[in-house]
């Protein structure tokens, strides 16, 4: 998917990757390096291609970027 990302941008690539993101509309815990752990319900991946992930507070994080671990919680 990414190759064909980089040939066509994001809007043309966003459903195929939706298709193939799991754990949409779950709980997830993300760490995103050793002091930074991000936690709530993984949304949507947007236009751009940042992880939306929404908290129990209202609040949402734009994740873009490497991600040291992705946890879906039960």
């Amino acid at each position: 998917l990414s190759d064909h990302w980089h040939r066509t941008g994001m809007a043309r690539i966003r459903p195929l990757w939706l298709a193939k993101a799991a754990g949409i509309g779950r709980p997830v815990s993300i760490a995103l390096d050793e002091s930074r752990v991000v936690e709530g319900v993984f949304e949507t991946l947007d236009e751009r291609g940042y992880m939306i992930v929404r908290h129990a507070d209202g609040g949402s994080t734009a994740i873009s970027g490497n991600i040291s671990r992705l946890t879906l919680i039960s």
